[in-house]
């Protein structure tokens, strides 16, 4: 019985966790970027704790963004917006 309480334990712990993290509430575009003669646009994502973070998509349609010393990057904007406001 200790056991099975100590598991829903964990399991809720873990799912509280993840709901209190912040989630991207919009992805706005910013503005053209051109580098070295390379094509890439600038977005900002607004975080639900009121951060707002800068995204980055590149001519490879590969979306990035720097957060801290962590850069996320992936082809799916949704991803890197989710793990920039994590």
């Amino acid at each position: 019985m200790k056991v099975l309480k100590l598991a829903l334990a964990t399991a809720l712990l873990a799912t509280t966790t993840s709901a209190l993290a912040a989630k991207p509430t919009s992805i706005r575009y910013i503005t053209d970027i051109e580098n070295d003669e390379k094509q890439s646009k600038r977005y900002e994502v607004q975080c639900s704790d009121k951060r707002a973070v800068e995204m980055t998509q590149t001519t490879s349609n590969e979306f990035c963004a720097l957060v801290g010393d962590e850069s996320y990057c992936s082809k799916r904007k949704m991803k890197v917006a989710k793990q920039a406001c994590k």
